[in-house]
């Protein structure tokens, strides 16, 4: 209709008027509509819209920031293929969050759980880094214009095997990391969660936000699915920046355990107390009407306080583990 009007010289002007009150043009348009009613098949009418009147683009007065730099990266990433090593990576994610969820995430879906506001900044932008595989890790260093004391950091100092993400995260024999997964293992369990714990793989930390789990009558367990997401992502995010730390501070000299089990437990405590706090990023309006902020970090915490430990004043009191 538009484009017809479009296509006529003279200007179109279009009045309201009121219906059923004697207009004749709105009540000849009401007596062929009626008419219409009784036909026993349809007209032929030309839908298609000349090329020279397909309008693209959007208006100026109803664009928004938001809007513009999505159509942005929705037109670069259209003309920028995709890496290799990212499809692999996104491949393990589906995989793997298919046999512990049952469920088989599209990338969109994927990307967007990697950026869930129930995570730290940094700790979203880390899981963006692997999910691209853009760390400088494992056989990026064999390019050829690297100096050969380059290309040496490819093995690892502890169990001379290729030193990718993979490994730090989940493969690596130095202390620290096995202990780590131990920790947030023992955390879960105490949980008493649906899912089994099992030391995750590189697709189920890239995919921690991607948890499902529901009680036996098919309801969300929202807290379980929020810890899963904290204690995955969160923990191996710790594992990297000890992991770093330990090279390029320590000269690959490893942590004693104390140390080790210190961190993470001061980790997870301060995500527990900003919760209780009211997380500024965790506060912001929801697109759908969910557990309250408060209900929410109740949720998660509930059942993982050591024995002994209280939650007062938004805070964790005693131990968060039993030794």
């Amino acid at each position: 209709m538009v484009a017809n009007y479009r296509l006529r010289e003279a200007p179109t002007n279009i009045k309201w008027v009121k219906g059923h009150n004697g207009h004749e043009g709105n009540e000849t348009a009401d007596a062929l509509a009626g008419a219409a009613t009784d036909k026993l098949q349809d007209d032929a009418i030309d839908l298609i819209t000349p090329p020279t009147l397909r309008v693209t683009g959007a208006k100026l007065n109803a664009l928004t920031q938001k809007l513009a730099y999505t159509a942005i990266r929705q037109w670069k990433a259209a003309k920028t293929p995709q890496q290799p090593r990212t499809r692999t990576i996104l491949t393990l994610v589906k995989s793997q969050t298919q046999s512990l969820f049952n469920i088989i995430p599209t990338d969109t879906v994927i990307w967007k759980s990697i950026r869930s506001r129930d995570l730290e900044k940094k700790t979203r932008y880390f899981l963006w880094m692997i999910a691209n595989d853009a760390y400088m890790t494992g056989t990026h260093w064999l390019r050829e214009n690297y100096s050969p004391e380059a290309k040496e950091r490819v093995i690892c100092q502890h169990d001379n095997k290729t030193e990718d993400i993979t490994h730090i995260l989940v493969g690596c024999k130095s202390p620290g990391q096995e202990l780590i997964w131990e920790l947030a293992g023992r955390l879960w369990e105490r949980k008493n969660g649906t899912l089994a714990w099992e030391c995750p793989a590189l697709g189920t930390i890239v995919g921690a936000g991607l948890a499902v789990l529901k009680t036996p009558k098919g309801a969300r367990k929202s807290g379980e699915e929020r810890l899963w997401r904290i204690l995955i992502a969160e923990s191996a995010y710790l594992i990297w920046r000890m992991r770093c730390e330990r090279v390029i501070r320590k000269d690959n000299e490893p942590f004693m355990r104390r140390e080790v089990e210190s961190r993470w437990s001061f980790m997870i405590n301060e995500h527990f107390q900003l919760d209780a706090h009211g997380k500024p990023e965790i506060r912001k309006k929801r697109s759908k009407p969910e557990l309250s902020t408060c209900h929410m970090a109740r949720a998660t915490k509930n059942g993982t306080l050591g024995k002994g430990a209280t939650a007062s004043h938004g805070k964790l009191r005693g131990p968060l583990l039993d030794k």
